[in-house]
C-alpha cells in the first residue's frame, strides 16, 4: 500500500500550524487528520469522499488551494469513505523524491490526464518550454506512467497551458480550449509558472471550446463550453465508435412499407420535431450538441420532396434497415419500441470514411439535411 505522507509537520520540514476547529467542512475544503495527512473533501454524484494528498508538493501544485485554509478534521469527516489519491495538477512538472513503485528518485515528469510522462532528455524538456525552477517535488508513485515525451516540437500534452502570441489555451485531447478571461485563468491557479510558449503543433490543434470558471469544490480537469467545431468533434467520436449493423438480410414487406412512409413524411418544422425522428443513440448525441442541432435543422430543406431510392434492405431480426440510393446503402433506420427511427449517426458514417476525429473538419462539416436523404 502506498504510504500517505504527512503534508504538515516536521516530516516534510513544514512548521505545524495551530489549526482552527469547526463543525464540518463543505465540499472542496482541506482538512488535516491527527496523523498530519491533509485531505480534500469532494462531493460527487454518488456521495461524499475524503481524498488524500500524498505529498506537500501535490497539494501545492494546485495554486487555487492554500495551506492557510486547512482546518482540523472532524469525526464526521474522518468517517467519510476514502477516495482516490489526488494527483498533482495536470500541466505540472513533478519530480520524484525517492524511488518507489512508478517513481524514480530525481526523475521529473509532466503530469497529464492524471498520469505522468517523463522527458527523454534535458534538451526535449527545454524545447517544450519547461523550467526546473517551476518543478514541484514529492510522491507520485501511485500514478501510471504514460508514453515518454521524446520530441520538443510535438504538441504539448493534456493539461498544459500554452501562450500563443498573448492568447492562452488549455491543451485538451488532440485539441485545445480557449481561456476567455483573466478571472477564468486565475480560478484554476494557472499563473506564469504553469504557462509555456505554444509551438507550431499547438497552433495546428483544433480549438473546440472555451474553459469555464472553476466552481467551489471542483478539482481535476476543467469544464468547458463547446464551439460548433468542438461539437463536430464529439459527433466524429460518436460515429467512430458505432457498432456495425447485422449483415444477414431478412424479408418483411410490411416493414418495408412502413419505412417508405417514413421517407415520404413532411419535413419537421422545429428542432424538437426533428429530434423525435431520430433513434435513441443519435438523439442522445444531438441533445448535448445544441449548436450542431441548430445547424442541422437550419440546413434542412424547406420544400417537401419524396426521396428517390433503389430499394430497402432489412437486417438482423428485422429491426435494422438500410436504404439503397444509386446502388449504395446511404440511409439507415432502426426500429425502437415498435417505431422506425432514423439512425442519423450510421447515415453520416456512410457518407464518408472516418479514420480519426480530425477527419471531421473535412468530412463531417457539410450541410446535413433532415428531410433530404439522397
Amino acid at each position: 500500500m502506498n504510504k500517505v505522507y504527512s503534508v504538515l509537520g516536521v516530516v516534510l520540514g513544514v512548521v505545524t500550524m495551530a489549526l482552527p476547529m469547526k463543525v464540518e467542512a463543505s465540499s472542496g475544503e482541506l482538512v488535516k487528520d491527527s496523523d498530519g495527512t491533509v485531505y480534500y473533501l469532494e462531493q460527487t454524484e454518488i456521495g461524499r469522499f475524503k481524498r488524500a494528498f500524498t505529498s506537500l508538493g501535490a497539494l501545492q501544485s494546485y495554486h487555487f488551494l492554500s495551506l492557510n485554509d486547512v482546518t482540523v478534521m472532524s469525526e464526521a469527516e474522518r468517517a467519510l469513505p476514502s477516495g482516490a489519491f489526488i494527483p498533482p495538477q495536470d500541466g505540472t512538472i513533478f519530480c520524484a523524491t525517492e524511488t518507489k513503485d512508478s517513481d524514480i528518485a530525481g526523475e521529473c515528469s509532466l503530469v497529464a490526464g492524471g498520469r505522468k510522462s517523463a522527458f527523454t532528455s534535458a534538451q526535449v524538456f527545454a524545447e517544450q518550454g519547461y523550467s526546473f525552477a517551476n518543478a514541484i517535488y514529492g510522491d507520485s508513485s501511485f500514478l501510471t506512467k504514460s508514453e515518454n515525451i521524446s520530441q520538443g516540437n510535438t504538441a504539448h500534452k493534456f493539461g498544459s497551458v500554452v501562450n500563443d502570441n498573448g492568447t492562452l489555451f488549455f491543451i485538451h485531447e488532440e485539441s485545445k480550449l480557449g481561456i476567455p478571461s483573466l478571472s477564468v485563468l486565475n480560478s484554476w491557479g494557472w499563473d506564469d509558472s504553469k504557462i509555456v510558449l505554444a509551438n507550431q503543433a499547438d497552433r495546428e490543434l483544433l480549438e473546440i471550446g472555451t474553459v469555464k470558471t472553476r466552481q467551489i469544490g471542483q478539482i481535476g480537469s476543467p469544464d468547458f463550453d463547446l464551439t460548433l467545431d468542438g461539437e463536430y468533434v464529439v459527433l466524429a467520436y460518436a460515429i467512430l465508435n458505432l457498432p456495425d449493423y447485422p449483415t444477414n438480410k431478412v424479408k418483411n414487406s410490411a416493414e418495408v412499407k412502413n419505412i417508405e412512409q417514413f421517407l415520404k413524411a413532411d419535413a419537421p418544422e422545429t428542432i424538437e420535431d426533428a429530434l423525435s425522428l431520430l433513434d435513441s443513440q443519435s438523439r442522445a448525441i444531438l441533445e448535448i450538441l445544441p449548436l450542431l442541432s441548430e445547424e442541422i435543422f437550419n440546413n434542412s430543406e424547406e420544400e417537401d420532396q419524396d426521396t428517390d431510392y433503389d430499394k430497402i434492405n432489412l437486417y438482423g431480426d428485422g429491426t435494422y434497415a438500410g436504404v439503397e440510393v444509386d446502388g449504395q446503402e446511404r440511409i439507415f433506420f432502426r426500429k425502437e419500441y415498435g417505431e422506425w427511427k432514423w439512425d442519423l449517426l450510421t447515415t453520416l458514417k456512410a457518407l464518408d470514411d472516418f479514420d480519426n476525429p480530425n477527419d471531421v473538419t473535412n468530412n463531417a462539416k457539410r450541410p446535413i439535411k433532415i428531410k433530404s436523404f439522397n
